[in-house]
């Protein structure tokens, strides 16, 4: 999301002014960056695990 000038200031003006509401936003971001990293982590988990198991279906001719 981009925000534009004086709308940043302002938000920057509010934050500074009350140090309780950045403190939620801090905790906020932070649960969302690690919400975020554990998702990425299991979708790697699962690609790594499918790749590694053994195929779901058998030939019984060996074309080698």
């Amino acid at each position: 999301m981009r925000m534009d000038l004086p709308s940043l200031c302002l938000l920057r003006s509010l934050i500074a002014s009350s140090p309780h509401l950045k403190s939620r936003l801090e905790a906020a971001v932070k649960g969302n960056q690690q919400n975020l990293n554990a998702k990425v982590t299991s979708a790697n988990a699962a690609t790594r695990s499918a790749a590694k198991s053994s195929p779901s279906i058998t030939l019984k001719t060996n074309f080698l």
